[in-house]
C-alpha cells in the first residue's frame, strides 16, 4: 500500500490522516468543502508540531510532504478510510461511491457502532469492506478495532492486520455485532458507575470533582 484517502476532515479524520502519513503513505484528507479539508490539515500540522516539541518526532517535514487536501472523494488510492458523521446512510453512500474504484484495496470505515455488514451491502465490492475503528486521539492511542463484516474476505482481513502493524497499532479483530467490543465494554463500565452511585459507594459529584487539600 502506497496511497491513502481519508474522507471526513474532523477530529478523527485528521488524526487518522496523520497516522497514515507518519507510516509512509501518501495521504489525501478530503471533505465536502475544500475549506473543511484544509482546516483538518491544519489540525494535523498542529499535532505534528506538538509531537516535535515533546521530542516524540524529530521533524514534521517528511510527514507533511506526504499530506494533501482535496474536495469530495479525492484521488484513487490503495486504501480509503471514511470518517464521516455516524449516520448509516451517509456512510453507505460514501463507501458505495468509492467501491466503484476497482483499484482500491481496502474500503475502511471508522464507525464505532454501526453495522459494517449493512454498510458493505451498499458497495459493489463488499468483500473489500472492513471496519478500522481508531480511537481518539488516533496518533496516540495504540488500539485499533478491526471489524469483520459478514462479507469481508479473509484476504481483506489479512491486509487490514498488516496495515495495523505498519501503523504501529495493536489490532483487535471483532465480529460485526452491535457496539463491537469496545463500545459494549464502555456501556458496562458506565452501568457499573451508575450502580456504584446507587449503592452510595461515592456520589457522582464527588467522583467528578478532584480533592484539593
Amino acid at each position: 500500500m502506497k496511497t491513502a484517502v481519508v474522507i471526513g476532515a474532523g477530529t478523527m479524520g485528521a488524526g487518522i490522516a496523520e497516522v497514515l502519513a507518519r507510516a509512509g503513505l501518501q495521504t489525501t484528507l478530503c471533505d465536502r468543502e475544500l475549506a473543511l479539508a484544509e482546516a483538518g490539515l491544519e489540525k494535523v500540522r498542529s499535532s505534528l508540531a506538538r509531537a516535535v516539541q515533546k521530542g516524540k518526532l524529530d521533524t514534521a517535514e517528511p510527514v507533511l510532504a506526504r499530506l494533501q487536501s482535496a474536495q469530495g472523494l479525492g484521488p484513487v488510492a490503495d486504501l480509503v478510510v471514511e470518517a464521516v458523521f455516524e449516520e448509516l446512510e451517509l456512510k453507505k453512500s460514501v463507501l458505495s461511491e468509492l467501491s466503484r474504484r476497482s483499484e482500491v484495496t481496502l474500503l475502511g470505515s471508522n464507525t464505532s457502532s454501526l453495522s459494517l455488514t449493512e454498510i458493505a451491502s451498499a458497495c459493489q465490492a463488499p468483500e473489500r469492506v472492513i471496519g478500522l475503528h481508531f480511537f481518539n486521539p488516533a496518533p496516540v492511542m495504540a488500539l485499533l478495532e478491526v471489524v469483520r463484516a459478514e462479507q469481508t474476505s479473509p484476504q481483506t482481513l489479512d491486509r487490514a492486520l498488516e496495515l495495523a502493524l505498519r501503523l504501529g497499532k495493536t489490532p483487535v479483530v471483532v465480529r460485526d455485532v452491535a457496539g463491537f467490543a469496545t463500545s459494549r465494554l464502555g456501556i458496562l463500565l458506565g452501568m457499573e458507575a451508575i450502580r456504584m452511585v446507587e449503592s452510595q459507594v461515592a456520589s457522582a459529584a464527588a467522583t467528578a470533582t478532584p480533592w484539593v487539600p
